[in-house]
């Protein structure tokens, strides 16, 4: 598009690299700082103590470890993101499956499915939240009071609808095969970790009240966090390899995306053709218009390069259910197809690396029911309420 005059790098400066409330550069710091923060506490082992702790409640059969892990992973979403829980939850849960002997399918599927779904509730809980809740200048407890509702009741049709479908496979029984010794967990750092994850959430639900910007609030506490970690560090000599791990594991390829992605959509935007986007769904109800669009859109483009088009699209002029709207689709459509969300290619990768088979052709069987149910039920509550 530069090399072809569709956007200049005047226009680039001016749109892109700019100091406002949608730039890039702030919502990659906010997202990556955040991530830093979830992956400090996943390094650490926190997730897969907190993930034993979770199984070894279970008494009864597989539908009660279903039920189980499937509220505990939305539970955690909420609190992280759907990324960092696809990542975490997803060799542990082919572990378990395996040392037990039973058919992993219905969990890693519900897995998906729930981290998706759940990742609704809050802003920081999807990149996409952040982009398009900044774009229209949305703070935290807004998002907050109009999307914990629908995240909550998707949540709970969804298990209910997984549970329809994988109820015959969750009747057959199984030996739980879980050591009886629980993961190791150095509890020093891991409780400077959570101390700032939470403090991070809590800062930025009061951040429009406080006048601090969510991206500084996210990169002074993963600052802070790692500068205490490396003096812990140097202390006791205990985990060394702590703040590499976590640093390596960071969503880097996300950068050169986003920016590449964001600069593609402004050349749309410069050449008039989401003002022509906007024109088409106004036409018809835009809950539903914006809603559905978004969901097939994410499906073309993925998820994030989608957001970015419609935070532009929605910028010429939207009501709050256009937008929540775009949302709910930017988060339900990942489990459409694998295109839909980094979150699905990650997904498959690591099914492929633990020999799980699952193809292209499996995630989309399963998403076309799951993902049409769901976008339906959240676009009506939306609607209706």
């Amino acid at each position: 598009m530069i090399i072809f005059r569709q956007i200049s790098f005047k226009e680039i400066y001016h749109n892109v690299i700019r100091n406002s409330d949608i730039s890039p550069i702030k919502i990659l710091i906010l997202f990556i700082s955040m991530t830093f923060l979830s992956i400090i506490c996943d390094t650490l082992g926190l997730f897969n103590y907190l993930a034993y702790k979770i199984v070894k409640l279970c008494k009864g059969g597989q539908i009660a470890l279903f039920t189980i892990l499937y509220f505990s992973i939305s539970l955690i979403t909420v609190f992280t993101s759907n990324d960092i829980v696809i990542l975490t939850f997803t060799p542990f849960l082919i572990y378990l499956c395996k040392r037990s002997n039973i058919n992993p399918i219905p969990y890693l599927v519900s897995e998906f499915v729930a981290s998706n779904t759940a990742s609704m509730a809050l802003l920081v809980g999807n990149p996409t939240n952040i982009l398009l809740s900044m774009a229209n200048n949305i703070d935290f407890i807004t998002y907050l009071r109009h999307m914990w509702y629908i995240a909550i009741l998707t949540t709970i049709f969804m298990y209910i609808l997984l549970l329809i479908i994988f109820y015959k496979k969750l009747k057959e029984p199984f030996n739980l095969n879980i050591s009886d010794t629980a993961p190791t967990l150095n509890k020093i750092p891991t409780i400077i970790s959570v101390i700032h994850l939470l403090l991070s959430t809590i800062l930025l639900a009061i951040s429009s009240y406080i006048n601090i910007e969510m991206y500084l609030i996210t990169l002074v506490l993963s600052i802070s966090l790692l500068i205490q970690l490396t003096i812990y560090i140097l202390i006791t000599k205990k985990e060394k390899k702590c703040i590499k791990l976590s640093l390596k594991r960071l969503p880097y390829a996300l950068i050169p995306f986003l920016l590449s992605m964001f600069i593609i959509v402004e050349a749309l935007n410069i050449n008039g053709y989401t003002s022509d986007l906007h024109n088409l769904l106004s036409k018809t109800n835009t809950t539903y218009s914006y809603g559905i669009t978004s969901f097939i859109t994410c499906n073309l483009m993925n998820n994030i390069p989608m957001s970015v088009l419609f935070a532009n699209t929605l910028s010429i002029g939207a009501s709050n259910k256009m937008i929540y709207a775009t949302i709910i689709g930017s988060n339900l459509g990942a489990y459409l197809t694998p295109l839909g969300a980094l979150a699905g290619i990650m997904w498959l990768t690591i099914l492929k690396a633990y020999d799980i088979k699952f193809t292209f052709k499996d995630f989309i069987k399963y998403g076309v029911v799951l993902s049409t149910s769901a976008i339906l039920f959240s676009i009506t509550l939306l609607y209706l309420i």
